[in-house]
């Protein structure tokens, strides 16, 4: 199945005073989308799950999986004639194995692989997205070294099995492991304009060591900390490492584990505040000789607390980044250096999200999220906003979910026939 890219699917508004789409389209969307629920409840749900084979008393290895599926309804402008065309794909978002062996209770080691996307025809393959060691000093530090995700804000650290909105919100793709870009269609897509076109060695995670704790510093108050270099972005003239930093302090229950769940379905009741810096000079070469430097600066807030018979979670995010408001890159091309015309300020700016969800019943959770971002290109090229709406249904916990959603994109800068996109999915 082929993967539809905003960047290459869809064309910017040209000045043209092009139809807009009919006041019906929305209709047709929520009537699509509950099309598509009833033909995912005859799917085979969602599924984690894993074993637990002891060596010996300190000795043992995990095996997990999860199956992710989701039904998605969104439109493209797929023969390049300027008209949007309404697109109806079934997707494996995620299919992944993990395997965590247990050295001793200081060491282990975690290996996933993860379904790729078709390459050039030549169908699925599987790829390795973590290979890292983690050690344990002391009960407050502990290493992870190797493949894994630099702490650059909560939703970054946030797992893909614990998401309200379905998947994350567009702005987590503006770190550098994800391209400094936008993340639309529930994460299925990418927008173009928005993309700084950098790319490394490596996709989501980086290479790297990270010095991860938690304490307990009073009564229901505790401190986490993420101190981290890693390879980042080598395609510049020179060399440089990246370092991340990350601290948060929860308010209630700990979140003690180097990952944060989008949601705990009322296992705890805790408030979360967070601020991460990401940072890395030289990740690209600018054609007027000197370097492109990276930073990105990440707050949030996290709430779930129990109110009346069900549960309520909210969480927001602020971020920044910034290119040095660079223009051209010269990125290497077959061994050669090749000049790219590509305005970073499009990506660079700062915007912010919020969402909720509430629990009741245990099993049912509405939920929204909202989020816009300003670019500091001249035209606000790159600059979006965007709203999600839907309901989750939760069969077994976190263990098995449907999730059905309305996403609406809207960039700054309208696309040639529609000032936005609509997608309606799935998720299993």
């Amino acid at each position: 199945m082929t993967r539809l890219y905003l960047s290459e699917r869809l064309t910017r508004h040209t000045g043209s005073d092009d139809p807009q789409p009919q006041g019906n389209s929305m209709l047709k969307t929520i009537i699509s989308t509950l099309t598509v629920l009833v033909l995912c409840i005859l799917i085979t749900p969602a599924a984690q799950a894993g074993a637990h084979l002891v060596i010996n008393e300190d000795a043992s290895i995990d095996l997990g999986f999860r199956l992710q599926l989701i039904a998605r309804q969104t439109q493209a402008d797929l023969d390049g004639d300027g008209t949007f065309e309404t697109v109806q794909d079934l997707l494996v978002r995620r299919g992944r194995f993990s395997l965590r062996g247990y050295a001793n209770r200081q060491m282990s080691c975690y290996l996933q692989t993860a379904i790729n996307s078709p390459v050039d025809g030549q169908g699925r393959s599987m790829r390795m997205t973590d290979a890292r060691i983690e050690y344990t000093a002391r009960p407050d530090a502990r290493f992870y070294m190797g493949l894994h995700k630099a702490p650059t804000s909560r939703q970054e650290l946030t797992p893909a099995s614990s998401r309200i909105a379905i998947d994350r919100p567009a702005l987590a793709g503006k770190c550098l492991n994800r391209r400094a870009g936008v993340l639309a269609s529930f994460a299925t897509q990418s927008y173009g304009p928005g993309d700084a076109g950098i790319r490394g060695d490596e996709n989501v995670r980086d290479i790297g060591v990270t010095l991860f704790g938690t304490r307990l510093i009073a009564e229901q108050i505790h401190f986490k900390y993420y101190l981290g270099v890693y390879d980042g972005i080598q395609i510049a003239t020179s060399d440089a490492e990246r370092y991340t930093g990350r601290l948060q302090l929860n308010i209630g229950d700990a979140e003690p584990g180097f990952s944060n769940r989008a949601y705990y379905l009322g296992d705890k009741q805790t408030v979360s505040m967070g601020v991460s810096y990401d940072t890395q000079q030289n990740v690209a070469a600018d054609d007027n000789g000197g370097g492109v430097d990276y930073a990105m600066l990440s707050t949030d807030v996290f709430v779930e607390r129990k109110i009346g018979d069900g549960t309520i979670t909210l969480e927001g995010g602020y971020t920044r980044l910034d290119f040095g408001d660079a223009v051209r890159l010269v990125t290497p091309a077959d061994g050669m250096a090749s000049a790219v015309t590509l305005d970073l300020r499009q990506s660079q700016g700062e915007g912010w999200f919020a969402q909720a969800g509430y629990l009741y019943d245990d099993v049912w959770q509405p939920w929204a999220e909202y989020e816009t971002w300003t670019s500091d290109a001249a035209d606000g090229t790159g600059g979006y906003t965007s709203w999600r709406a839907g309901l989750a249904y939760y069969l077994e916990g976190n263990q098995a979910h449907l999730k059905a959603g309305i996403e609406r994109f809207t960039p700054e800068v309208p696309f040639t026939s529609s000032e936005s996109v609509m997608t309606s999915a799935i998720c299993a």
